[in-house]
């Protein structure tokens, strides 16, 4: 059952099954972009970190509730997306009870394209960027992303142009800046 390149659906049936070679494979081919769905949503790498460990943590556990024959990847990043808000709500929760704020890190100005756009998306309101994530990066069909943003097939258009023409306009503005 170890063929060059298995599904993600046929790696987690064998992890399912007791293949630890499988479940190790998958935690490799999605750690980033669990990764990145969480900095997402989090908007903070280390808190992004403990919330992806928390991902495959729960994914030991409710492995076994992945329905043979349906699509691993929504699966998984609608639990990723489960656990980031969780873990928002709980620093939420923490942050009311500390007595004094943390400061924020200051933004440093991007050096490159790349980073430019990367900050673009990640100052994009949350359903925005995550359209984006989903779209461009991790390739999923809009109908798997409208599960995933518990919207409509047809918003997820609408989203995406939204999503995109809001990049546009914040790289456009920053190249105006001096």
């Amino acid at each position: 059952m170890h063929p060059a390149h298995p599904s993600d659906e046929e790696m987690a049936t064998a992890a399912k099954r007791g293949d630890r070679m499988c479940l190790d494979g998958l935690v490799r081919r999605f750690t980033r972009p669990v990764y990145a769905i969480c900095r997402q949503i989090l908007r903070d790498s280390a808190d992004a970190e403990d919330a992806c460990q928390e991902v495959f943590l729960r994914l030991l556990k409710e492995l076994s509730k992945h329905e043979e024959g349906r699509p691993f990847a929504p699966w998984l990043f609608k639990m990723t997306t489960n656990v980031a808000y969780n873990f928002t709500r709980s620093r939420r929760r923490r942050a009311r009870h500390e007595a004094a704020a943390q400061p924020q890190e200051a933004l440093t100005a991007p050096h490159d394209d790349i980073d430019r756009i990367r900050q673009a998306i990640e100052n994009l309101p949350e359903r925005y960027g995550l359209a984006l994530l989903y779209k461009f990066r991790e390739g999923l069909a809009n109908a798997d992303i409208a599960a995933l943003l518990e919207v409509q097939p047809d918003a997820v258009r609408v989203i995406l142009f939204r999503a995109l023409a809001m990049v546009r306009q914040r790289l456009g503005s920053a190249e105006a800046k001096p």
